[in-house]
């Protein structure tokens, strides 16, 4: 799936995918340790997306697992 599109639509993606993090309403009740943990983190899966820019299927169906699963450990953790 990743490796069929361009690389400034993966960029692109991870952009919108920080924006929605960052504008996201509950986020704006967060405490601010919180909601700076979760824009590091969103900034560093933003890095990983480029890496895997050229990466096989398999690898990126593994980054998304593990992004699902980091994230769900920030938010309700």
């Amino acid at each position: 799936m990743f490796h069929s599109q361009p690389l400034s639509t993966k960029v692109k993606f991870s952009n919108q995918l920080s924006l929605y993090l960052t504008d996201n309403k509950w986020l704006k009740k967060c405490k601010l340790k919180e909601l700076g943990r979760l824009e590091l983190w969103s900034t560093f899966h933003i890095g990983v997306v480029k890496l895997l820019a050229r990466s096989t299927t398999t690898a990126g169906t593994l980054f998304g697992l593990h992004f699902t699963v980091t994230m769900f450990l920030l938010v309700f953790n």
